[in-house]
């Protein structure tokens, strides 16, 4: 594995919307973002106004509440939310999702 491909990058973004959808009276939502080199996102942590928690991963990428992003983010549209491993990982481990019960 080439020491490109190691690149982790975190991001955190708040979503000043609804959902939209039948859980739209969660409110807004923070998420926090893992991607890889390129910008796919590999991890992602939704945390939502009421309270509720979601989480996605390669090995958990959907159910009834969602999916895992598609697609890449663009790193350098997304540089200004960047975050820290150690805030991601914190939010993950403080984080009871209501859609994975083993992380």
């Amino acid at each position: 594995m080439s020491p490109e491909t190691e690149i982790v990058h975190y991001f955190k973004r708040q979503w000043n919307e609804s959902r939209g959808d039948k859980y739209d009276s969660w409110g807004a939502s923070d998420w926090w973002f893992e991607t890889d080199h390129e910008g796919y996102i590999t991890r992602c942590v939704q945390v939502y106004n009421n309270g509720n928690v979601l989480f996605y991963s390669e090995s958990h990428r959907e159910d009834k509440y969602g999916i895992l992003p598609e697609g890449n983010l663009d790193l350098s549209e997304f540089r200004e939310f960047a975050t820290s491993k150690d805030e991601f990982e914190s939010t993950l481990n403080e984080a009871v999702p209501i859609n994975a019960a083993n992380i």
